[in-house]
């Protein structure tokens, strides 16, 4: 697998990223087999809403950093606090490749930088404590964003992942055995989303890449934001070493073109890949690793992908997943990273 590092671009390198994806994504859904105009004009205004929605966030922040950026206070936190954004937007672009997930991951991280945002706005300056704690916040956040771009296909993982692979260990299997390290009880669905981090943080440790995602605060206003990241980063782990994500989108294919696009057929051709290559010891996660395979490898869209894998990442991949009824198209979407560097190369 290829371990080039990821990039973190900024201002109008970020934006123009964001504006050569967005174009490159409109050409695929473009060429996709649908019903009808109806239908393809639906995915296109979905993909130029998470575009424009990226765009919006990266505005307000400016905004925000521009009315603090005399104030020797508030400036360096309204600052600091865009670095955050624009950290969090470039793992959004490099990491997640799927747009529909991409809206999903946004969705959290403006959440969490409005709640920030009103903290600022409401900060007596006067209070050197308080102050302080609110630069502490977001600095903290920053550093894991920064740490997600950094450490993401990071070649220090590889020894672990060879050692997932050997012991044909489950993605539950190894939540299951880091959870019990950590001291937890009961199923990892029924932990508190913090402490459903800190498994996958540890998971992330052990697998040399650090403490990404130890906030060492007391904040639950980004769990999910972080749950989801962490979630991702430990896909990442856990597959590092199945190179297999054309054998994935070739069945997809070919199921879609058979069945009509219906998620079920579709993933169920990717899952019988996944088992003959032995990421399944147990058959209780097959549908969830085909999901998280073929929305990690970007070629199933569709509107439902965030919520999808919200649930499997909160549930650890034991929940009841139902894909019926659902249509999807599979098609190989643009690849963020590489493009990052293409920009990043001739500036």
């Amino acid at each position: 697998m290829s371990y080039d590092s990821l990039v973190a671009l900024r201002g109008d390198d970020l934006r123009y990223l964001g504006e050569i994806i967005y174009r490159k994504e409109t050409e695929v859904i473009k060429s996709q087999p649908f019903n009808s105009s109806t239908e393809r004009n639906k995915y296109l205004d979905d993909c130029r809403t998470t575009y424009e929605f990226v765009l919006n966030i990266l505005k307000d922040m400016e905004e925000l950093y521009d009315k603090y950026v005399e104030d020797v206070s508030k400036g360096p936190i309204a600052h600091q606090m865009f670095s955050y954004v624009e950290h969090g937007v470039n793992v959004s672009f490099q990491v997640v490749k799927n747009y529909s997930v991409r809206v999903s991951f946004l969705t959290k991280l403006k959440k969490h930088t409005d709640s920030l945002s009103d903290e600022l706005r409401q900060l007596d300056s006067r209070i050197a404590a308080d102050v302080e704690k609110l630069a502490a916040k977001a600095a903290k956040y920053d550093e894991v964003m920064l740490k997600c771009l950094k450490n993401y296909k990071n070649p220090v993982s590889a020894a672990f992942s060879r050692w997932v692979k050997t012991n044909r260990l489950t993605f539950n299997q190894l939540l299951k055995r880091y959870k019990s390290e950590l001291g937890f009880k009961g199923s990892f669905e029924s932990l508190e989303e913090a402490q459903k981090i800190e498994v996958y943080d540890e998971i992330v440790r052990a697998s040399g890449r650090g403490n990404i995602f130890k906030m060492g605060i007391k904040e639950v206003g980004a769990t999910a934001l972080l749950l989801l990241a962490a979630g991702i980063m430990v896909w990442d782990i856990f597959t590092a070493e199945h190179k297999i994500e054309t054998a994935f989108r070739d069945a997809a294919v070919t199921a879609a073109s058979i069945s009509g696009g219906l998620l079920g057929e579709v993933v169920n051709a990717v899952v019988r890949v996944a088992i003959a290559d032995a990421i399944e010891g147990a058959t209780y996660f097959a549908v969830a690793a085909g999901l998280l395979a073929s929305f990690a490898g970007a070629f199933i869209i569709g509107a439902f992908a965030g919520a999808i894998l919200d649930l499997i990442f909160s549930s650890g991949g034991t929940a009841t997943l139902s894909t019926q009824g659902l249509k999807c198209y599979v098609a190989p979407m643009p690849d963020g990273a590489v493009l990052a560097r293409q920009i990043s190369y001739n500036t």
